[in-house]
């Protein structure tokens, strides 16, 4: 496999490969997460889904493009709710909106790294595996940043739905990073994506 263009900004998390728990979804774009409503269809208040999300996951990636056989990687995620005066948060201060509020972070379990709940909380990690939850209410959206962004768009896990058990979804490497691999014969070069399945 050849790697074109410049560096990605999180890299994928490598751990035991299994495929035990989780399916490719159907085709689709990005909207509502389901599950995330009330009974009157509503969306919740940014504290319910950052309840939801805080705990440890069980997380299957599966990369079926910029691989090739496709592959499957097994890790542990890590989620505390984050507090409410960092919701609105920006790297450079506070956020000129408030529509999207910073619910939950963490990081992937590492045996060999302690994992701070109070700075997790607070949003003051310099972990570079550091992972935040971003909630849009008006679109009933919650996608998953990884990593520190610097200069490229990082690794994005967009929930396609949400249980108090389980949440699943489709991700992407938006960095400059393209892969060369042999498909049929043929060498295409591609992003890596795929989507991922998590469970406590």
């Amino acid at each position: 496999m050849l790697l074109v263009g410049v560096g990605a900004c999180a890299s994928l998390h490598r751990g035991e490969s299994s495929s035990d728990f989780c399916v490719a979804p159907g085709p689709g774009t990005q909207g509502p997460v389901a599950g995330l409503t009330d009974a009157s269809g509503h969306a919740p208040p940014p504290a319910s889904v950052s309840h939801r999300l805080a705990g440890t996951w069980d997380v299957l990636t599966v990369t079926n493009e910029g691989a090739s056989p496709a592959r499957a990687d097994r890790w542990q995620l890590r989620l505390v709710p984050t507090d409410s005066t960092t919701w609105y948060r920006c790297p450079l201060g506070a956020c000129r909106t408030r529509d999207v509020a910073v619910v939950a972070a963490g990081a992937r379990v590492r045996r060999d790294v302690p994992f701070d709940s109070v700075a997790r909380a607070q949003r003051r990690s310099r972990d570079p595996e550091q992972v935040e939850a971003h909630y849009e209410p008006a679109t009933k959206q919650v996608t998953f940043w990884f990593g520190p962004l610097i200069f490229d768009a990082g690794t994005f896990y967009e929930l396609d739905e949400l249980t108090d058990s389980t949440f699943a979804g489709r991700w992407t490497d938006g960095s400059y990073a393209m892969l060369a691999v042999r498909r049929s014969g043929v060498t295409v070069f591609e992003h890596r994506q795929g989507y991922f399945c998590a469970r406590r």
